[in-house]
């Protein structure tokens, strides 16, 4: 995937985050992940989980991370050096986190491809038509 298509889309790979995020936790809502309540300590640990993977793995800035989630860029650091030090000690957090990472570009992928096609496929048609009405 190409980083220019996450940097210049960090929405995107928030969305993603999220829709995995609810998958894995069908309890939890994009809205309690942005919402102005901290929520319950799961909660806000997925919320956590997802900045460092956006900030961390994905390399979007903290102050874009902050605004799509709808927090403070020092909440944002906070989340990224504790979920970072759970990873370093434990692997089962690891493993988790990886899985988010893995699970999220694969959604971006698709949407990358469906920019792709919708961009391409009309400029192919378009120049398929000039080479047959010449």
């Amino acid at each position: 995937m190409q980083t220019q298509f996450l940097h210049a889309r960090p929405e995107y790979v928030h969305d993603a985050i999220l829709s995995v995020l609810g998958s894995l936790f069908p309890t939890v809502t994009a809205a309690c992940l942005t919402g102005p309540e901290r929520g319950n300590q799961a909660v806000a640990w997925m919320r956590q989980a997802g900045m460092y993977v956006m900030c961390v793995r994905f390399d979007i800035s903290q102050h874009q991370a902050a605004r799509c989630f709808r927090r403070d860029r020092t909440t944002v650091r906070h989340a990224i050096e504790l979920v970072g030090g759970l990873i370093a000690g434990d692997p089962t957090t690891a493993a988790l986190i990886d899985m988010l990472e893995a699970h999220a570009r694969t959604r971006l992928a698709a949407v990358e491809a469906d920019e792709a096609i919708a961009g391409v496929l009309p400029a192919l048609r378009a120049g398929w038509a000039q080479v047959m009405h010449g």
